[in-house]
């Protein structure tokens, strides 16, 4: 009884609504007396093929619900319109052409058959409009949509009893795909033929008609035949391979100024294309090239610099064809091809390699010409920097961010060709239809009849040469069409009942859907035996954790057993046993176990079991371990959770520890210091394989500053200052010495000095203060060293001064010095100097052979003029003067000298000051003393000791 109550509920009248975007479907309503098996009751989920212009035949899953069927009516009843729902899957084949002819939406309507057969033989047709609202196609994958309706019109059960059914045939839609600016594409608006797959059960439900209150029994399941889908052959021309060299596009990158980006694509495609065929499906293979200005922004003028780049590239193609608007508007069609991640250079430029972009197969349905040409590039970027982390600005949130090329851009040449293929549709627009039915099929014989089952057969019937083909036979007991089309000449009869005449009618159908004319046959089933006895001792054997064994009496009369527990069944062919395999660890089971044979079920027995608790295994091996950061005294870690891990332990020299995370971060470790890292996955049972990574912490920050620089000197030369200081030293294990500062007057130079010493040249006269400082590696900066305080003179431009003389002269044969004073008298005339010297007489000591102390007294008698030249500071002068010694004492006691003792030649004493002013300034100069005469006994001595090379006169002249 309960089986009954079922397949009424199974039992419907109903609209299918479905579609490409959102489709409303067909129903068939049948009526006639037949009982053969359970049937849906208002709810139903069918497959189509959809044949769409240009991207030919596509799939569509329909899901149907229809509320409010009954379960009876009475004769002469009538049935309201019914409220019908759809949910339909778009196939991602399907958005994948629609993304290619650049719908972004859709939008249209429907008309669904509708068709109902009464047990009196009168039937409705009820086409029913369905509005199909707009919806967003995505770029790519299935994409599911909705739709409402209602049967156009009530029903009458009409007069006679018995059952009735509903059936889901075929559709059509009228459709218009709109791109993202809410306009047509160049296609317009379409139909689409939707066509159900073959093999499919069509009926959504059964009403059984009444005279009073009887019931029909089981209720019939019967496929309404409606014709299938035409599928083109593939077209059999050879693609030829079209290539694009050199296309330069104008791209708009962030920040930067437009850019030209070169492609070489590559499209093998037929030139030769039949109509009414499946073309190869469309490969487009690019090699682009980002410019060398391009990478350098990317190093340099974005922050961080990008380390790699990664995206994809949507490319807009445009497609002229025949059936596009008569070939005058091109389709802009759509490709997407990925770019993998791909490392930047620090320079030149970047090649990305191998872009692969599909588009399916095109049917073009009308002859003529046509021509491929790539019209649009945009880019969609993703920059990571050298730890792979997104740009944070130009991909905030991990996004791409968009880069459009185009042909006509500022960075694009003009007159560029951009058709990389050409082809030409021939032969005929549309194929002949097919209106001849096949044969009619032998007559039937049944044999190896039972009470339940028959097996039958016919001679094989035959469609015309050149029709679409024989698609199978349709069968019909008591009028009720049998179970699916079958493809042989031959079938088994299933679900019969004991002690029942039938009919049997057999009808050959092709391709087309046209069907022949039936033959047929009568036969009776045998009267019902017995059911099988009640099963009897079941008890449970053994059970794991995900199987359980069963084990029971035998039943009378029983051919084979059933097992069921829960929703689920297991047929038992022979013996009274059963292990039920593929159960749930710890869950409570009810086995119950009944006889079957041909007659039907014998009555149950149930045993109850509780699987067993599954036993843990060990934690997965660890993969993944990297090192994500490090401090000078930490190191991070991360890996991929190991299945079965309850904890992880974590080992490295010198420590342990464990968590449950998959991320650790070790402490308290010494800077500058290397170290291995081993994590281990443990649960109960024991550890799983671990993995080891070696880490480094860095060296600890450098905080100490470089020692003051010392010894800081200047010398003055016209308009520079050449200084000299001492070393400063870093801090042993610090960063290291890097240079020095110099400071004027109080405010840095710029640029750090690698040595001890700098010149400073194009000073103006006055004083200055200079100051040095260290820097270390690590930026630090000692205090600025003692000042040095220089003057810079002005130089003299000319006239007459005296100038006041202080200094010395050291004799180096005898270690003697001898103190100078005296005057000059100059003139100064477009840079010669001409001066007249007075040198007045001294005394000075010396060091005879190193140890004997000596003195002696000197006079000057300078032989002409002192002459020179003058340049800025720098002042060269000779004077030629002879040397008179009057008298030269050791211990005291004179040994030489007298009123001529002197050179017996003049000395030449060349002098040179570096910052020579108008007040005056240091003079210097090295001379040889000649040999000695007039000096007495021990002239030849005296002589021989004092004359010679490498003497020096230090001298300051100071403006009078």
């Amino acid at each position: 009884m309960r089986r009954r109550t079922r397949a009424r509920k199974a039992s419907a009248i109903a609209l299918l609504a479905a579609g490409s975007t959102a489709l409303t479907g067909v129903v068939g309503l049948t009526f006639a007396q037949s009982a053969v098996a359970a049937v849906p009751h208002g709810e139903l989920t069918l497959n189509y093929r959809c044949v769409y212009p240009m991207i030919g035949a596509q799939d569509l899953k329909v899901n149907v619900k229809v509320d409010g069927i009954p379960d009876t009516v009475k004769t002469n009843q009538s049935v309201a319109p019914l409220s019908v729902k759809t949910t339909d899957i778009v196939s991602a084949n399907t958005t994948k052409g629609l993304f290619a002819m650049d719908a972004k939406s859709l939008e249209g309507s429907a008309v669904a058959e509708v068709n109902g057969v009464f047990p009196d033989g009168h039937t409705e047709d009820m086409p029913t409009n369905v509005t199909i609202p707009k919806v967003a196609v995505p770029d790519e994958g299935d994409f599911p949509l909705t739709a409402d309706g209602t049967t156009p019109k009530a029903i009458n059960a009409g007069t006679t009893k018995g059952w009735g059914r509903v059936n889901v045939g075929n559709l059509k839609l009228h459709v218009s795909p709109k791109n993202t600016a809410g306009e047509l594409t160049a296609l317009g608006d379409f139909d689409v033929q939707c066509y159900q797959k073959p093999g499919q059960d069509n009926q959504i439900a059964a009403v059984y008609v009444q005279e009073g209150s009887e019931t029909g029994g089981e209720a019939p399941n019967v496929k309404w035949e409606r014709p299938t889908a035409p599928e083109p052959k593939a077209d059999d021309h050879t693609p030829v391979d079209g290539k694009l060299s050199g296309l330069t596009f104008s791209c708009k990158f962030p920040i930067i100024k437009p850019q030209a980006l070169k492609i070489d694509a590559s499209l093998p495609y037929p030139e030769d294309i039949h109509a009414n065929t499946l073309t190869p499906e469309m490969k487009v293979t690019s090699d682009a090239e980002v410019n060398a200005y391009t990478v350098n922004a990317m190093q340099t003028v974005i922050d961080p610099p990008a380390a790699s780049l990664e995206g994809y590239a949507i490319a807009t193609a445009n497609l002229w064809a025949p059936e596009i608007q008569n070939g005058q508007t091109p389709l802009a069609a759509k490709l997407k091809l990925p770019i993998t991640k791909t490392a930047v250079p620090e320079s030149g430029t970047l090649p990305l390699k191998g872009l692969l972009g599909t588009a399916p197969p095109l049917v073009f349905s009308k002859a003529g010409e046509g021509k491929m040409g790539v019209q649009r590039l945009d880019l969609y970027v993703i920059l990571r920097d050298k730890d792979g982390n997104p740009h944070p600005d130009l991909n905030a949130g991990g996004k791409p961010f968009q880069v459009p090329c185009t042909l006509d851009g500022p960075a694009a040449p003009t007159g560029q060709n951009n058709i990389i293929h050409t082809f030409k549709v021939s032969g005929d627009v549309t194929p002949p239809e097919d209106k001849t039915p096949p044969t009619v099929p032998g007559a039937p014989a049944v044999a190896d009849i039972t009470g339940t089952t028959a097996n039958a057969s016919w001679g094989a019937s035959k469609d015309e040469d050149g029709g679409s083909g024989l698609a199978g036979y349709n069968l019909y007991l008591n009028g009720t069409k049998f179970g699916d089309t079958v493809t042989d000449a031959k079938a088994a009869l299933t679900g019969l009942e004991a002690g029942k005449h039938y009919k049997l009618e057999v009808e050959a159908v092709d391709k087309a859907g046209n069907k022949s004319d039936k033959s047929s046959v009568e036969f009776d089933t045998p009267a019902p035996a017995s059911k099988p006895g009640p099963v009897t001792g079941l008890e449970v054997t053994s059970k794991t954790f995900e199987s359980v064994s069963l084990k029971w009496n035998a039943a009378e009369g029983a051919e084979s057993y059933v097992v069921k527990y829960g929703d689920k069944t297991q047929e038992v062919p022979t013996g009274t046993t059963a292990t039920i395999t593929g159960l749930t660890p710890n869950t409570p089971y009810t086995f119950s176990v009944y006889g079957v044979n041909k007659q039907g079920n014998g009555d149950a027995a149930s045993a109850d079991a509780t699987t067993e608790q599954k036993p843990v295994d060990k934690p997965a091996d660890l993969k993944g371990l990297t090192v994500v950061g490090t401090t000078f005294d930490s190191v991070t870690v991360k890996w991929d959770a190991s299945t079965g891990a309850a904890k992880y332990k974590i080992a490295w020299d010198g420590g342990s520890a464990e968590t449950a995370d998959t991320t650790y971060t070790i402490k308290g470790l010494t800077a500058g210091t290397s170290y291995k890292v081993t994590v281990t996955p443990n649960n109960t049972t024991g550890d799983g394989a671990s993995a080891s990574v070696d880490a480094k912490t860095p060296a600890k920050p450098d905080t100490t500053k470089p020692s003051v620089p010392g010894d800081v000197k200047g010398a003055v030369t016209n308009d520079s200052v050449a200084l000299t200081w001492s070393a400063s030293k870093d801090e042993d294990g610090g960063s290291g010495l890097a240079g020095y500062y110099v400071y004027q007057n109080g405010q840095k130079l710029p640029g750090l000095v690698t040595g001890t010493s700098k010149t400073i040249s194009g000073l103006a006269a006055g004083k200055y203060s200079f100051t040095v400082s260290a820097a270390d590696k690590a930026g630090n900066e000692s205090a600025q060293s003692a000042p040095v305080e220089v003057t810079v003179e002005t130089p003299p431009t000319g006239g007459s001064n005296t100038y006041a003389l202080t200094g010395t002269s050291a004799i180096k044969s005898i270690n003697g010095t001898i103190p100078l004073t005296g005057s000059v008298a100059t003139t100064v005339t477009d840079g010669k100097v001409s001066g007249d010297l007075t040198l007045n007489g001294s005394a000075g000591k010396f060091s005879l052979f190193g140890f004997l102390p000596g003195t002696v007294d000197v006079a000057y008698a300078p032989q002409g003029k002192t002459t020179g030249t003058l340049a800025g500071t720098t002042l060269n002068t000779e004077t030629k003067t002879v040397v008179k010694l009057s008298s030269i004492k050791v211990f005291g006691l004179e040994i030489a000298g007298g009123t001529t003792c002197q050179t017996a030649t003049p000395a030449t004493i060349p002098l040179k000051s570096t910052n020579f002013g108008a007040n005056g300034g240091d003079l210097s100069g090295t001379y040889t003393l000649p040999a000695l005469q007039g000096c007495g006994f021990l002239n030849p001595l005296v002589s021989a000791l004092a004359a010679g090379s490498g003497n020096t006169v230090t001298l300051k002249a100071v403006k009078k």
